[in-house]
């Protein structure tokens, strides 16, 4: 007789590893990096700890579960929760519908240039194959050109008179715009993979609910498509840095590479790496060899990024020195190489000739990383305490307006004070609330002496947001908003670290619903005008410039004169002849009471006043435009009038010209 088989029991199908937010065990000079859930994490993830089988997946959908990114979605639903998806999806289409509201309903003054040459000339040069045609600005903008030419596929903007001229913006602008919906969902995720579910939710709708990205997301312009790219850059290498895996690398390459066809500022990338890998070794008695595979590490993001950038920017293919001067060699970078590549010798020379002893002794001594979070806190509230005395006492210190209009050149302590200060005014209330809990929290876990590996990454962040405004007034230039719009997604990145991870599990939907709730009122209450948002702290009402918004509302206003057709208007600034049914004009000569008074109406705004003034400082008297004559039509009140970004020192309006 057949001798009776042992059952053999089922075997158990091997699950998924486990996302953590710790960074490992450390010991000694060596670290076991865990993929288990970390202590750190009960704190903040209650679901996290539990991952489904593949197989519960597979038997409740056989057919999706086939398909591997359909198996993948179904997992991430599955551990996230359908509530948690459907929350993700909801910020998402919000930002969507902010970012439609108003979509063609203003023409800003850079976009005159890529509507009617950069962005045809793009799509000129690639049929025609003439690659080195498609350079059409010193700051890249390919990528924002190619989604925006999109639409001129289908569309001439020549079939569009004034009246219905919106219809053609709105398709012109809205591939940009759904190119940055898209990305908010990578952004989730490798937030995701950095921290928890919770931290990687309440940050994309800080992100997604931001007045000043979803404004910046709206117009054709480089820095449209530079901030959601440079964000996920940033974050795929601290990925790196806490995983090991090299991975992270590659994707953050890849970003940084599309960045770079967006806008030359992310090569500030390429300086600032290293020195994280450094303080990452220096905080956490990481081991020396594995600085050195950072470092390699760090080579190989650097060739991927010049190989993809020189890959898909056709002007390289000819002219060759664009491959440098687009990515590592930038003309904003060329002062800042020396200094670095000097800090980068010493650095390799206390590694690898001194053993690393003088980084043990900042260590295990001087407690570098407890003094170093010490002192940036007390950076930061130092700064704000004498941002905060200068707005009370009227901008005696010095006057931020100008930061509001374009960037401004001057010495570096005037330069880093104004990008800074200006960045706190111009950052939301939630991520200003980030800022407090970040100088609270660090300063409580050093005096605890329990500061989590977690802390480190979110230092970096911080740290970054000052070296980014420090290295641009080094260049003379003050970070005004457009300038430091990259900085805005990391800052909503600390706060959503602290918000979730300060608070127990059963407050943390509290937490995220609250800042989601005051980030909804604050874009609706700034609505239309996104781009012009400002905090509370601007009570002062700082700044005076429009960038051409507000012309189409008053251009509806008196497109609904009676003949209106025949009306001829004259205006200081873009962004209103372009609606205007009737004949519109620019101002560029003397305003003499004889060119006045062939017009019926003068259409003003403080952007245009200010470059109207400008024109008084310069030396050539041919370009001289204000006179008496004009500037008593300032001081007039306009027959229709508006004011942008709820500043009354930030108007259009619309006078009668005196006959």
């Amino acid at each position: 007789m057949a001798r009776k088989r042992k059952a053999r029991k089922p075997r158990r199908p091997e699950s998924l590893p486990v996302l953590s937010s710790s960074t490992g065990v450390e010991s000694g000079d060596t670290q076991t990096r865990s993929v288990g859930v970390a202590g750190a994490d009960a704190a903040t993830s209650d679901v996290d700890q539990t991952r489904p089988e593949p197989a519960v997946v597979q038997a409740r959908f056989p057919r999706l579960s086939r398909i591997r990114p359909a198996r993948m979605f179904l997992l991430w639903l599955e551990v996230d929760g359908y509530l948690h998806a459907a929350a993700l999806l909801a910020v998402a289409l919000m930002f969507l519908g902010f970012g439609l509201h108003h979509l063609g309903q203003f023409f800003t003054v850079d976009e005159t240039f890529w509507l009617y040459d950069r962005v045809p000339k793009v799509y000129a040069a690639l049929a025609a194959g003439d690659w080195g045609q498609t350079y059409v600005n010193d700051k890249i903008g390919l990528l924002p050109s190619l989604l925006a030419g999109l639409a001129n596929l289908r569309l001439d903007h020549r079939d569009f008179p004034p009246a219905i001229f919106e219809h053609y913006l709105f398709w012109w602008r809205l591939p940009v715009l759904l190119f940055n919906f898209l990305t908010l969902f990578p952004i989730y995720f490798f937030t995701r993979r950095l921290f928890d579910r919770h931290t990687a939710l309440l940050t994309t709708a800080l992100i997604a609910l931001n007045p000043v990205l979803i404004g910046m997301s709206q117009i054709v312009n480089p820095d449209a498509t530079l901030w959601p790219l440079a964000y996920l850059t940033f974050v795929s290498f601290l990925l790196y840095t806490k995983t090991g895996s090299m991975r992270y690398i590659v994707c953050s390459g890849l970003f940084l590479a599309l960045s770079l066809l967006s806008k030359y500022v992310t090569p500030v990338f390429y300086l600032y790496f290293p020195v994280v890998l450094y303080a990452d070794y220096l905080f956490r008695n990481r081991d020396r060899r594995g600085v050195l595979c950072g470092f390699l590490a760090l080579v190989g993001l650097t060739l991927i990024s010049i190989a993809v950038f020189t890959a898909t920017m056709p002007a390289t293919w000819v002219r060759h020195e664009l491959i440098l001067k687009g990515t590592v060699y930038v003309s904003q970078l060329r002062k800042a190489w020396p200094p670095f590549l000097v800090m980068l010798g010493v650095i390799l020379f206390e590694l690898f000739i001194l053993k690393g002893r003088v980084s043990e002794y900042l260590r295990t001594r001087l407690h570098i990383q407890a003094m170093s979070i010490l002192l940036l806190n007390g950076v930061i509230v130092g700064l704000f305490v004498y941002f905060a005395v200068n707005i009370v006492f009227f901008y005696d210190t010095f006057d931020l307006s100008d930061i509001f209009v374009r960037k401004r050149r001057g010495e570096f302590s005037l330069a880093f004070l104004k990008g800074l200060l200006g960045f706190f005014q111009i950052s939301s209330i939630s991520n200003l609330i980030g800022m407090v809990l970040f100088v609270a929290a660090t300063s409580i876990a050093v005096k605890r002496r329990s500061i989590e590996p977690d802390y480190g990454i979110i230092f970096y962040c911080m740290m970054f947001i000052l070296v980014y405004i420090a290295g641009s007034a080094f260049g003379g230039i003050v970070a005004s908003r457009r300038y430091s719009i990259i900085l805005y997604p990391i800052s909503a990145l600390i706060t959503g670290f602290f918000a979730t991870r300060l608070l127990r599990p059963v407050r943390v939907p509290v937490a995220i619903g609250f800042l989601v709730l005051l980030s909804v009122a604050e874009t609706a209450y700034f609505r239309p005008f996104y781009f012009y948002y400002t905090n509370p702290l601007n009570f002062r009402h700082a700044g005076n410039s429009n960038w051409g918004f507000g012309g189409y509302e008053l251009a509806q206003m008196a497109n609904r004169l009676p003949n209106a057709e025949n009306l001829k208007v004259i205006s200081d600034y873009p962004g209103f002849n372009r609606f205007f049914v009737g004949k519109s004009y620019w101002l560029d000569q003397k305003a003499t009471p004889r060119l006045l008074r062939y017009f019926d109406y003068v259409y003003l705004s403080a952007s245009g006043e200010a470059r109207v003034l400008k024109t008084l400082r310069r030396r050539d008297p041919e370009r001289i435009v204000m006179t008496d004559a004009l500037r008593a039509y300032y001081n007039r009140p306009g027959e229709f009038s508006l004011t942008v970004g709820r500043n009354p020192n930030n108007y259009v309006k619309l006078v009668k010209v005196r006959k």
